[in-house]
């Protein structure tokens, strides 16, 4: 029966789940749509044509990853007032009109009853901003959180599980930042600090579990060879930070205790 209340997928799926059974918070119904990445640009590519706009200035690849990338970003069309580098951006590309079509766009999806992919992230991490009930809620129906290939994560996904693990800290998260392969989906290898590599790291996992201790093993977890598995599987099971490094054919385990 326990096996019942434990939910395994994808972000985007266990976000989905909960803002359908949350849906009415955010103005939607429970069975709104999801568009994908072409459902996304054809109101995009609508806007850009009833509004009679340069589509050679207005490509619609170009503003759909330019939607996508601000809403990983937790900036939202009513936040773009407060980051006057990406307006300039815009300026300078000869989209001025950018901020108004982004506020449109979002008004054609709620008046569809729709979210496209980032807003199954976006409005997740709104919808836990706006209502504590139901982020309390959240918390303390996930006692303990598992989070694999955690080199992929990008800032609203890291928001989010911050925000759930803050009051049980029972969190887990699996990765390595050398195998980071989706940068051009937004995401920055948030989770690991390493001096040689990661300069750009903006938002780490040390930041709010700071706590580390450096243990060497032979060789990687999923290898057949020699291997202390019973450090790997016990790392797993209290809930800590292991990140797996290849260095000069030798791997490192980093981990991070949460004071469980």
């Amino acid at each position: 029966s326990n096996a019942r209340n434990l939910w395994m997928g994808t972000f985007h799926s266990i976000f989905a789940r909960v803002l359908r059974a949350e849906a009415k918070h955010l103005g939607f119904e429970s069975d709104f749509s999801i568009y994908d990445s072409d459902d996304s640009k054809s109101v995009l590519r609508g806007i850009v044509k009833e509004w009679g706009l340069d589509d050679k200035l207005y490509k619609i690849n170009t503003l759909a990853s330019r939607i996508s990338s601000l809403k990983n970003k937790l900036i939202g069309p009513q936040d773009l007032p407060n980051h006057p580098n990406f307006i300039e951006e815009e300026l300078l590309a000869g989209r001025k009109r950018f901020p108004e079509l982004f506020v449109e766009y979002q008004k054609r999806l709620f008046k569809s009853g729709a979210m496209d992919f980032d807003d199954l992230l976006y409005k997740t991490w709104w919808l836990f901003n706006t209502n504590p009930e139901v982020l309390y809620k959240y918390q303390h129906r996930f006692h303990f959180i598992l989070v694999d290939e955690y080199q992929d994560t990008n800032p609203v996904q890291y928001e989010i599980i911050k925000m759930l693990s803050a009051v049980f800290r029972n969190i887990c998260v699996v990765g390595d930042h050398a195998q980071s392969i989706y940068s051009f989906r937004h995401r920055v290898a948030y989770c690991f600090r390493w001096r040689h590599r990661c300069a750009a790291v903006l938002v780490r996992f040390d930041v709010f579990h700071p706590v580390y201790h450096q243990l060497p093993i032979i060789s990687g977890p999923f290898d057949t060879g020699n291997i202390d598995i019973a450090l790997f599987v016990l790392c797993l099971c209290l809930g800590v930070l292991v990140d797996i490094v290849n260095v000069d054919l030798h791997y490192r385990v980093v981990v991070s205790g949460l004071g469980i």
